[in-house]
């Protein structure tokens, strides 16, 4: 009818017996990254790593027929606003943990994003790495990778060193580094992620257990 707008079209579409009245209502919450791991015990084979709110992402594919299947059963309906919580890891972790899914996290735990000589060991300690572990450190703000950098226990400390200490003179760095490094620097490199951690301002970082992955 003239001068409806497109919701009410929405709301008129979902009414009757049509096809879309017969599907359950539901809300977008987000996105997830998973984690699978056929060889772990059942409760822990699914592993939920990250959220986002779906507005960017970079899909492997692997995910499609649950989309697929979603859309066939679901109508969506209000989005949840929820930025604050899928944009910082911690606030992420805490609220998952918090609603009783300790199980689909990897361990993880937070330190003051301050060098010291026992550091390495702090971490490696709270996670049970042992002698040859891995674990993978992250910035509590940043997404799509950014500043995510997998590390064996062997390498924990002279990694740790490297992310936590930037050159005390920047400026005189700054001006050193090549004027084409963003177009040849090689993405996800410790070179990148370093940079991603000196310009960070939050004071914290986190360590995580390392999840492996099966499509």
């Amino acid at each position: 009818a003239a001068g409806s707008n497109g919701r009410e079209g929405a709301e008129g579409a979902v009414g009757g017996d049509g096809p879309e009245s017969r599907k359950s209502p539901a809300v977008f919450w987000g996105i997830l990254d998973l984690k699978y791991d056929p060889d772990a015990a059942p409760q822990d084979r699914v592993k939920v790593l990250e959220t986002g709110d779906g507005q960017s992402s970079k899909f492997s594919g692997y995910g499609a027929a649950i989309k697929e299947t979603f859309t066939k059963e679901n109508r969506l309906e209000e989005t949840i606003r929820c930025a604050v919580l899928t944009e910082n890891k911690k606030l992420t972790h805490d609220k998952i943990v918090e609603c009783g899914y300790t199980h689909l996290r990897p361990k993880q735990h937070i330190f003051p994003k301050v060098y010291s000589a026992g550091l390495a060991a702090q971490v490696a300690a709270s996670l049970s790495l042992g002698d040859s572990g891995t674990c993978v450190l992250k910035l509590c703000n940043r997404t799509r990778g950014a500043g995510v950098v997998p590390v064996p226990v062997g390498e924990l400390d002279a990694t740790l060193k490297g992310l936590l200490q930037p050159p005390v003179d920047m400026e005189a760095w700054l001006r050193d580094q090549p004027e084409d490094w963003a177009y040849r620097v090689n993405p996800g490199c410790f070179d990148e992620q370093s940079r991603h951690w000196w310009s960070n301002e939050c004071p914290v970082f986190l360590a995580e257990e390392l999840c492996l992955s099966a499509p």
